[in-house]
């Protein structure tokens, strides 16, 4: 069965301008509640947030550490049934979203087709969405017309370089501040972008480490949080000190803020509710 966090977070902080109408409009945090005790506000729109499924990479670091073999990972059998428990669970709450926004990594593609394909039509791969990048081979994507072949079901339109122009095997990790861009520019998308504004409810495919830092970049780190991802160790900010955080929380739901600040765990689904800030058309 899936593993699931259903929450009402109306919280988005953009710290980034805008356009809307033509005007440049100024990011505005909204009200955070529990899904259980609220109807969803006037112009929000259902997200269930997921991290993938168990891949094998997963399995070879419980082993001692992940090698060359593991070039963009599949998921595992488990990963597999992890991904078609998430199914399940919209089956069983009819809440099924109308499109599917997705990283373009193999382990994110495959749980996004098994958790949301039975009932979408649209899925898209979105670069935005990548794991916090290291030289690990896992982190690595392959060539876009590789995953066309084995997921004709996703459109990669949106993906602008056939090879990877991200990853290296030389490279140092991603920065916070290089991955929080990325998020920030994520958000700007599903907020802007005429397919995407278009659907009342998305879902967005991710891992651990990008899932992590777009709800916790710019806030002091939460003690037994991270799950052991060395990126993210230490009490300080996740984030260069002084950072404006991509999510704010209220004060007075510490409850509400921990459920979605914790590290992912495999296939796992947090459903939360969005709603921009500025004026509707």
């Amino acid at each position: 069965m899936a593993n699931r966090v259903k929450l009402c977070l109306c919280c988005l902080l953009l710290p980034l301008a805008v356009q809307h109408g033509g005007q440049v409009l100024s990011p505005l945090p909204v009200r955070v509640l529990p899904y259980d005790q609220c109807e969803r506000p006037t112009g929000s729109r259902m997200v269930h947030f997921v991290r993938h499924g168990q891949a094998e990479h997963n399995v070879a670091f419980s082993k001692g550490g992940s090698g060359p073999q593991h070039v963009d990972s599949r998921l595992t059998q488990y990963g597999e049934e992890q991904a078609e428990g998430i199914a399940r669970t919209l089956e069983k709450d009819a809440d099924w979203p109308d499109i599917v926004l997705t990283s373009p990594l193999r382990r994110c593609l495959r749980t996004a087709l098994l958790a949301f394909r039975p009932k979408i039509g649209c899925v898209l791969a979105l670069e935005e969405l990548r794991e916090l990048v290291s030289a690990s081979a896992h982190n690595s994507r392959r060539p876009v017309e590789e995953l066309q072949e084995e997921f004709p079901q996703v459109d990669f339109s949106r993906i602008s370089t056939s090879h990877d122009g991200i990853w290296h095997q030389d490279m140092v990790r991603e920065s916070r501040e290089s991955c929080a861009k990325r998020a920030q520019r994520f958000l700007r998308r599903v907020h802007t972008e005429e397919l995407i504004c278009s659907a009342e409810k998305l879902a967005v495919v991710s891992h651990s480490g990008f899932l992590y830092l777009l709800a916790n970049y710019g806030h002091a780190a939460l003690d037994g949080s991270v799950g052991g991802h060395g990126s993210f160790k230490g009490p300080g900010p996740v984030g260069r000190p002084g950072a404006t955080p991509i999510l704010t929380y209220p004060r007075d739901a510490p409850l509400l803020e921990r459920h979605f600040r914790t590290w992912w765990s495999q296939g796992e689904l947090r459903s939360v509710a969005l709603q921009p800030t500025w004026p509707s058309s």
